[in-house]
């Protein structure tokens, strides 16, 4: 699929338009370092990164002229406005710790017309900054989407003046006979690869 099949479900202006005002946001306050993100393929991408801060999903949609979709905890659309702004911005929730069927249908169906995804494979933030244990439901939504992968690794910390590096690995392409978890296991370690650099 081509990346022009893709109809988000919010207008591409409005999406621009609110990604402008991250980006002034992100350049003012941080030091921002953008590497390899040409990397990313046309039509149906998975990005995957780390997690390490809040502001994670935000900052990858300012790294690309791709548009994003992401998955975001459910907890946070109980908030009306919260959630008005992540759908904005492309977020979907996810009930984290089961199995939401409904989350990963929608994020295989949206790859499958020619999306751009990110997932943080661990499946929550980081608290010390190390990689963990990656969840295979992104080794499942790859397989089932067909899309190819792209690792990223985000460093620094989020202070004020502080560089905050964005880099992205080359493109991942699934085997058919690999397990979901063998995906989830292979990705993180691209990302563990990317963090060393």
């Amino acid at each position: 699929m081509s990346a022009g099949q893709y109809k988000p479900p919010i207008p591409y202006p409005l999406y621009w338009f609110c990604r402008l005002i991250v980006s002034l946001f992100f350049h003012s306050l941080f030091r921002i370092e953008i590497i390899g993100s040409e990397k990313i393929p046309d039509g149906s991408v998975i990005l995957a990164s780390n997690h390490i801060n809040n502001l994670d999903p935000p900052l990858l949609g300012i790294t690309t002229t791709r548009h994003l979709m992401f998955m975001a905890k459910a907890e946070l659309f109980k908030y009306p406005i919260l959630s008005w702004g992540l759908k904005l911005l492309g977020g979907f929730p996810v009930r984290r710790g089961e199995n939401d069927k409904n989350a990963m249908r929608y994020a295989i169906q949206i790859l499958q017309q020619g999306a751009c995804l990110v997932i943080f494979p661990e499946g929550h933030r980081s608290m010390s900054g190390r990689l963990g244990k990656p969840m295979p439901g992104v080794g499942l939504i790859a397989k089932r989407s067909e899309a190819a992968i792209v690792p990223i690794a985000i460093s620094g910390k989020y202070k004020i003046f502080h560089k905050i590096t964005v880099r992205y690995g080359d493109p991942i392409f699934i085997e058919p006979s690999q397990s979901s978890q063998e995906i989830a296991n292979k990705i993180m370690e691209n990302i563990s690869e990317l963090l060393e650099k």
